[in-house]
């Protein structure tokens, strides 16, 4: 355990002291009593039972149809009436106050034909709890499920993306984005509060899920179908983070914890490296600083003069004086840390706090405000990692299909690198809002700021596959993510409209919302840092590769996303006749998005690199644990010598023996660096309508017209437009053998800049039918839109690390289009529980997907694309039931689960099915035994499980949950062939998670959390995997190590 694992118990113990050494006098609590009469017969009703939907309360009538709930928290109520043989009944607005009990009189009209429920007060949907979702899922016109804060609470769930995983039919990729109903970022939308979003992502077009802590959440609700109102990206669906509301009255909440992570906490092992770690707040503090800006390197006098470099002529200029001083400044100017080191990873901690209130004024109006702040600092580690690229001439490559003809029976043996891995995460949230309401109307000013920054120490080596060379590869990368949000909402009755009967209809007051904001996302990756290097066993010698010479680098890169929102709809009820209300709907949207892609690279070279006789430097005398990284950037061994600067004297430095210890770095600039621009400016309107045919059956129809244009720019990082290295990309993707980068001209300004404008009508039709109590059949028909990212219309080289993939864009590519077709049946017993199962199939055309292209004179670009046609097929089943219903002695007890199966598939391109068939031909295969004409999507799994075991007495204030999660094989990259050299697919295998907890509430106002996240700790794996070979072969494999969690919270 060691002593990390001490240093979490003492914690614990302190939060545990301070929890019962004190107690803090609480406003004095109130309650609800009333009487429950049969309507027609007016009668007192006994047996019936009573549940307060904010908290879970039940009891049932008795003595008379009384019933009474005490010890309730003051504030507003809604109170479920549910009795076999009476329609239920919701009575919301309950207010209670302190020391006193609410008096409330119900009447339930008995049940004989119609089985609807009938609401006697309108009662606000939502909320956290799973009884206000579950009843929001039943109400709303399309297909959508919800996750509220108390369920994300008991599963452990620590932001939106944890709370995105129990949904059905959902995943999440990479920890961060939304995969819906097999279809991710381009068809999935994410909102805050029913407000667009942007995003700094690099890569894909999602709002990364993470940003969002879950203290600060109300629900996370999926909407699975698209309706006119909803955006015309909802394809996969939309998912609408709802913050937390103004409270009815006074709250006060505050939060402290610690947690213990089996593989990072205490282990003096831990991955870092000099001057790393992140700040407290999460902003870096000025030590990775970009002190030079691209173009501002002077360039390295790269031929010999008489024989020596300029350097070494004895007397040199004063000018060529002050430029050799110029660049040892810029030189030493860096950070001078390019390798990892060894430290002790503390303990997690996290902490959070909530104040609001509501007041009642005398004018009738109310007014309100709610802050909230959390905090979490976090360690994770592994060091029996895998990883999945060998080095071959200095570059990155896959495996190839066994040479012998017939099928073969050999597996491919990629070369494995060894993986250790520190990370070091801070994220925190601050969020405000006030309101004002009055006669209905209501004005709502939000802000929200997070912060999520990590550093991530990362070693590959491999000292096994050659004997004579040990490749060791270091990666230093600190990340710093931001959102902020700032939005004004309102909601306006229009009373000035006419109501009433006309034409037989009965028109009822109409309503408008409406939502302006201003956000803005950031992800800034100051001095990433990389150093590549091999070690000679026989030699006691390192050395860089000799490709590429750029064998250590930094570099600085900032993505700035922002967006401006505003949005008008206009609601009007009306009703047919008894319980068949519709409503006529419609509205404006805005959402303008500018983009900011900036990226300065440098490298570090040897002045003999440039022109002396020996071309590589080494460094000697060393053992594998000996680094180069250690020693590389010391003074005396970077810039000029005395009396320029402070390295060593060249005379010992141009003999004909090798370079050994002897080099003085230099720094110089990558040539390709190129930033880009960006616009995306959508504008829409929409009209729709909810048409009651009858009592139980709904139609729903309308359309959307939305215009999108989208505009990227790019320039050379330098200035010099005219020099930035771009990529000649051809547009089809059957045809394009080769990548050839290539200076901005005329022609290739014209295709380096992407413009894409459009308009779709995007119509929808879908009905509810429900002539069984509480059973409904939805169905949707819908055609929605997928939008390519700016990453994906820039033809720029982007690499994520030293000689990693390269990835250019396409500025041709166009958007894509869906038809979608939805059905679920749905039961919805009782209050909190629910059995459905849904079917699903989406048409695609022009999908978006990768393939890789060789490049000349370098490694392969992954090049996006539109291919010819997709689909997408599915099913998904759930359930949630409260045990005790059925048995007695099960009271408490509830399970919950949902699987989900999908068949996602793109047709592959004429150009790659006719690659693959030459090589399997070359390789003596069939090619008629293969399904080579079409693959499955990217980042799609085969399927997704989860399930859940609770118990919750709310007598005694305890909880308990196990909740399990597992999703199916994804294909991370597609294959791919060119000539005799094949590149299998890369696919993540299924692995199981678990996590438990366990919480107690104490001196009625304490609660004391325990959790065990991961705690199956399953080994993460990706593999390479084809038709054509027998069996997988390890890509990548790690474990992520099981955390416990202790924390101790206080309501006042």
């Amino acid at each position: 355990m060691g002593r990390g694992f001490f240093s979490f118990i003492i914690t614990g113990i302190v939060l545990l002291v301070l929890g019962g050494g004190f107690e803090v006098r609480a406003a004095p609590s109130g309650g609800i009593r009333g009487r429950v009469l049969d309507l027609e017969f007016e009668v007192p009703l006994d047996g019936v039972p009573v549940r307060v939907s904010e908290t879970g309360a039940e009891t049932e009538t008795v003595d008379g149809g009384h019933f009474v709930f005490e010890n309730l928290t003051p504030g507003t109520y809604a109170l479920v009436f549910d009795k076999a043989g009476f329609k239920r009944v919701i009575e919301s607005g309950v207010v209670v106050t302190p020391g006193t009990l609410a008096e409330v009189s119900v009447s339930m009209p008995g049940e004989y034909v119609d089985m609807n429920e009938m609401v006697v007060r309108p009662l606000e949907l939502g909320g956290s709890t799973e009884i206000g979702l579950l009843n929001l899922r039943a109400e709303n016109i399309g297909i959508m499920d919800a996750i509220g804060s108390d369920l994300m609470s008991k599963a452990g769930a620590g932001s939106a993306a944890e709370a995105v995983k129990l949904v059905s039919g959902a995943s999440v990729q990479d920890g961060k984005y939304a995969v819906i109903r097999g279809l991710s970022d381009r068809f999935v939308n994410t909102r805050l509060n029913g407000v667009a979003m942007p995003t700094a992502d690099p890569d894909v077009r999602a709002v990364q899920l993470d940003l969002f802590p879950s203290a600060m959440l109300d629900s996370v609700q999926v909407h699975k179908t698209f309706t006119p109102d909803l955006p015309a990206n909802t394809s996969g669906g939309m998912v609408d983070i709802v913050t937390r509301s103004i409270p009815d009255g006074e709250i006060f909440e505050v939060k402290a914890g610690t947690a213990y992570n089996s593989q990072a906490t205490g282990n003096d092992d831990f991955l870092t490296y000099r001057n790393g770690g992140v700040d407290y707040w999460g902003v870096d503090e000025g030590n990775r600083e970009k002190t030079l800006e691209s173009g501002e390197v002077l360039p390295l006098i790269s031929k010999p003069r008489g024989g020596h470099p300029n350097f070494d002529n004895p007397d040199p200029t004063p000018a060529e004086e002050e430029r050799f001083r110029h660049s040892d400044a810029q030189v030493r100017s860096f950070n001078d840390t390019i390798g990892t080191s060894r430290d002790t990873a503390p303990v997690d901690h996290s902490w959070e706090f909530t104040y609001g209130d509501r007041l009642d004024l005398d004018s009738g109006a109310s007014f309100g405000w709610l802050g909230t702040m959390n905090y979490k600092n976090s360690f994770s580690y592994f060091d029996d990692g895998q990883d999945k690229f060998k080095v071959s001439n200095g570059g990155f490559t896959g495996f190839e299909i066994p040479v012998e003809s017939g099928e073969g029976n050999e597996s491919p043996d990629p070369d494995q690198w060894k993986m250790q891995e520190g990370t070091e995460t801070v994220r925190w949230g601050v969020g405000g809002m006030v309101g004002f309401e009055k006669d209905e109307h209501e004005l709502t000013l939000s802000y929200l700021r997070t912060q999520h920054a990590e550093d991530t120490a990362s070693v590959r080596w491999d000292d096994e596959t050659n004997e004579n060379l040990y490749w060791h590869n270091q990666s230093l990368i600190y990340r710093e993510r931001s959102m902020d949000s700032l939005q004004l909402r309102g909601e306006n009755p229009l009373t000035f409209m006419p109501q009433g009967s006309f034409l037989g209809v009965e028109w009822m007051e109409p309503v408008i919302d409406w939502s302006l904001a201003d956000n803005a996302s950031e992800q800034n990756e100051p001095d990433r840092r990389f150093f590549l290097a091999a070690y000679n066993p026989s030699t006691g010698q390192w050395g860089g590769p000799r490709k590429p010479k750029n064998f250590a680098e930094r570099a600085w890169r900032k993505i700035i996303e922002e967006n401006r929102y505003a949005d008008l709809n206009l609601r009007w009820p009306f009703r047919l006749g008894p319980e068949r209300e519709g409503e006529f709907k419609t509205g404006l949207a805005w959402n303008d998005v500018d983009r900011s892609y900036t990226q300065d690279s440098f490298y570090y070279t040897a002045p003999s690199i440039m022109g002396a006789r020996t071309p590589y430097a080494v460094y000697t005398n060393a053992t594998f644990d000996d680094l180069w990284s250690d020693v590389f950037l010391e003074d005396i061994r970077l810039g000029y010598p005395p009396p320029y600067g402070e390295g060593r004297e060249y005379s010992r430095f141009f003999g004909y023996d090798s370079m050994t210890n002897e080099v003085n770095w230099m720094i110089k600039e990558f040539s390709d660096d190129v930033d880009y621009t960006g616009t995306m400016d959508v504008h829409a309107k929409y009209l729709m309508g909810e048409m009651p045919v009858t009592p139980w059956l709904k139609v729903i129809g309308g359309a959307r017209w939305e215009h999108t244009e989208l505009h990227t720019e790019v320039h050379a990082a330098d200035g010099n437009d005219q020099q930035a290295t771009v990529l000649n990309v051809r547009l089809d993707p059957e045809t394009p053998d080769f990548v050839s980068p290539d200076s901005m001209n005329t022609t290739l300004d014209e295709l380096a800049n992407a413009d894409i404008e459009q308009l779709d009508i995007l119509p929808s039709l879908g009905f509810i039918l429900g002539p069984f109590h509480d059973v409904k059949l939805r169905g949707t028909w819908s055609r929605t839109i997928g939008r390519p990212t700016f990453k994906e219309i820039t033809p720029v080289s982007q690499q994520e690390s030293l000689n990693g993939q390269q990835f250019a864009g396409n500025p041709g590519l166009e958007i894509s289009q869906l038809e979608n077709y939805d059905l679920r049946l749905e039961w919805l017993p009782s209050d909190g529980q629910v059995l459905s199962v849904s079917g699903f199939y989406k048409d695609i055309q022009d999908p978006i997907d990768y393939a890789q292209r060789p490049a000349q004179g370098s490694t392969p670009y992954i090049i996006p694309f539109n291919f010819d046609e997709g689909e997408v097929l599915g099913v998904e089943f759930e359930i949630r039931q409260n045990l005790g219903r059925w048995f007695e002695w099960l009271e408490g007890f509830s399970i919950g689960g949902n699987a989900t199966f999908l068949d996602a598939t793109v047709a592959v391109p004429d150009r790659d099915v006719r690659k693959v068939t030459e090589l399997l031909e070359l390789r003596g295969k069939d090619p008629g035994k293969y399904e080579i004409d079409e693959r499955p999507m990217k980042n799609q799994p085969e399927y997704i499980f989860n399930a859940y075991f609770l118990f919750e007495n709310r007598h005694t204030g305890t909880s308990a949950g196990i909740f399990w999660n597992r999703k199916g094989d994804t294909l991370i990259a597609g294959d791919d062939a060119n000539g005799a050299d094949y590149i299998a697919s890369l696919v993540q295998l299924p692995h199981n998670s678990m996590n438990i907890s366990f919480s107690q509430k104490f001196r009625e106002h304490w609660k004391l959390s325990l959790k065990a996240e991961n705690i199956l700790n399953p080994t993460i794996r990706e593999v390479w995997r084809s038709d054509y070979i027998p069996e997988d072969a390890v890509a990548t494999s790690y474990r992520e190590g099981v955390t416990y969690s202790l924390s101790l919270s206080r309501k006042w």
